[in-house]
């Protein structure tokens, strides 16, 4: 099985927790970024991640429809704490999707469900 790249961008205290609780996962390869955007930029080009996930008020929506063009081998995956969801954009636009669903999303690659 293929090692999946995943990139954490910001530095809340949830998403460091979620990090640390994924690490276990042996086929997961999971990064912490907490540089700002543009240098993030760069550390994301040289990383070349699966998956990356933020905290959706770390990121304005059209900066990640942006980043998901200029990046289209990667999903970014929003998560919206207050709200109990996630959003997930992808090359084809976005999805929501439930919280208890990023595992899945992660492991098989799912790309919004179409």
């Amino acid at each position: 099985m293929r090692r999946v790249e995943v990139v954490f961008y910001g530095n809340s205290v949830y998403l460091a927790g979620l990090a640390a609780y994924l690490r276990a996962e042996p086929e997961l390869c999971i990064t912490q970024v907490e540089s700002p955007l543009e240098e993030a930029l760069e550390e994301l080009k040289m990383l070349r991640p699966d998956v990356v996930i933020f905290d959706c008020g770390t990121l304005k929506p059209s900066r990640v429809v942006d980043l998901s063009r200029n990046y289209p081998g990667s999903r970014f995956i929003g998560l919206d704490l207050i709200n109990s969801y996630l959003k997930v954009f992808s090359g084809k636009g976005a999805r929501m999707a439930n919280l208890n669903d990023l595992g899945r999303i992660i492991g098989e690659g799912w790309d919004g469900g179409e």
